[in-house]
C-alpha cells in the first residue's frame, strides 16, 4: 500500500510528488499522457509560487529559465513590426520590501521538466501511460484500479488519492463531485511555434503583445523564450468551431505571418492545441480520503496568469496535512481544513481573473 495515489503528472501534480519527497511518503503518480507535457500552456509563477520553489531548492534554476527583467511587460501594438501604442510593466519591484524572491516567467513544459529531474526518491513512482478507472472507498484506504496502455488492468492500494488530472477530471466525474460556475465561455486554439521575426522587426521584448492593426486587430501573441518560440491564442469563429481541420498547417503559417506582417517570415509549427474556456469551481475539495486540487477542482480564465498559481499553492496547503495525518501527528480532522481554506481563496482568485479580461 502507498501512502497516496496522485492521479496527474503536470506541474500540480509533479510539485506534490516533490512535496512528499521532502515530507518521506510514498507516493504514485500517474499519467495517462505516454510524456510530459511540451506545449507551452501556463507560464508565469508569482512571488508566493516562487517561494515555494525556493523551499524545494528549485528556485536558481527557475532563475535560469526565467526572462530578462526589460521583458517583463505587455504591449500593445499596431503591428508586431510596426508603432507601439502602449505598454505596461509586470515587474513588481515592490516585491523585496516583503520577500526574499520575484515572479518569474517560464512556460509549464520547462517548468514540468524541472520537477520531475527533481524527483529523484524511491518513495515517488511515475508512471505513464497509465489511467484510472474507478475508485473504491473502504474503511481504511482507497481501493484504485488503473489501466496501462496495452489495456492491461491492476489494483492498488492508497491511503488517500489526490486528483490532479485535469479540468476534465475522470476522478471528479467518477466521484460526481458537482461543479459550478461558467460552463463555455468560447473555444479556442493556441499555435506553439518557431519564428525569428528580429532581422525586420525591432526587438522589443515583451511577455505579450497585443495587435491592434487593421489586419491583426485583436491578435494576441506570448513570447516563450524572448528568442524565437512563440505562443499564438486565438478565440474561434462560430464557422471555424464547427470543423477544427479549418486550422491546417498551411491556414496557420499564413495566419501567423499576417500577424506579424512579414509575407516571407520562416516558420516552424510546433504544435496546435484547442481548448474551451470555462470557469468553474468543484462543489468540494473533498469526498471522504479524495482531494482534488488544480484545475481538477477549479478553472480560472488565463487572464492574469492565476491558474497556476493557485493549483501549486493547493498541494503546497495539502501535502503536509496529509503527511502529519499519515505520520499520526494530527487526527483526520485536520485535513478538513483543506477545503475550508482553498475554496474562498480560488474563489478570489476566479473573481481577479475575470476582471482581468476586461483589461485585455
Amino acid at each position: 500500500m502507498c501512502d497516496v495515489l496522485v492521479v496527474g503528472a503536470g506541474p500540480v501534480g509533479l510539485t506534490a510528488g516533490l512535496l512528499f519527497q521532502r515530507m518521506g511518503i510514498t507516493a504514485m503518480l500517474i499519467d495517462r499522457r505516454s510524456t510530459m507535457n511540451t506545449h507551452p500552456k501556463a507560464r508565469n509563477l508569482n512571488i508566493r509560487s516562487v517561494e515555494i520553489f525556493r523551499a524545494l531548492g528549485m528556485e536558481e534554476a527557475i532563475r535560469k529559465l526565467d526572462f530578462p527583467r526589460e521583458a517583463r511587460r505587455i504591449m500593445w501594438l499596431k503591428s508586431f513590426c510596426g508603432e507601439e501604442l502602449a505598454r505596461i510593466s509586470v515587474d513588481n519591484k515592490l516585491a523585496t520590501r516583503y520577500s526574499p524572491c520575484e515572479p518569474a516567467a517560464l512556460s509549464q513544459a520547462h517548468l514540468e521538466d524541472l520537477l520531475r529531474n527533481s524527483i529523484e526518491n524511491d518513495r515517488i513512482n511515475i508512471q505513464y501511460n497509465t489511467e484510472l478507472i474507478d475508485v473504491v472507498e473502504e474503511k481504511d484506504c482507497i481501493v484504485a484500479t488503473l489501466r496501462k496502455e496495452s489495456g492491461k488492468t491492476f489494483q492498488i492500494r492508497t491511503k488517500y488519492l489526490l486528483a490532479a488530472d485535469g479540468a476534465r477530471s475522470p476522478v471528479r466525474n467518477l466521484l460526481e463531485i458537482s461543479v459550478t460556475g461558467k460552463e463555455d465561455l468560447g473555444k479556442f486554439v493556441s499555435i506553439y511555434f518557431k519564428a525569428n521575426p528580429y532581422p525586420i522587426a525591432p526587438y522589443r521584448p515583451s511577455a505579450a503583445y497585443f495587435m491592434l492593426g487593421e489586419t491583426s486587430l485583436g491578435r494576441f501573441i506570448q513570447s516563450v523564450n524572448c528568442k524565437d518560440e512563440w505562443l499564438m491564442g486565438i478565440k474561434l469563429s462560430p464557422e471555424m468551431e464547427k470543423d477544427e481541420s479549418n486550422f491546417h498547417k498551411e491556414y496557420c503559417l499564413e495566419f501567423i505571418r499576417k500577424t506579424f506582417e512579414i509575407p516571407d517570415l520562416k516558420i516552424e509549427i510546433l504544435d496546435i492545441e484547442f481548448w474551451h474556456m470555462r470557469v468553474q469551481i468543484a462543489k468540494n475539495f473533498r469526498k471522504g480520503r479524495v482531494f482534488l486540487a488544480g484545475d481538477a477542482a477549479h478553472l480560472l480564465s488565463p487572464a492574469g496568469g492565476f491558474g497556476l498559481q493557485t493549483g501549486i499553492q493547493d498541494v503546497h496547503n495539502l501535502c503536509w496535512k496529509l503527511a502529519s495525518v499519515i505520520k499520526g501527528q494530527m487526527s483526520e480532522d485536520l485535513l478538513d481544513t483543506y477545503h475550508e481554506e482553498r475554496f474562498s481563496i480560488v474563489q478570489s482568485n476566479m473573481d481577479w481573473s475575470c476582471s482581468n479580461e476586461g483589461i485585455f
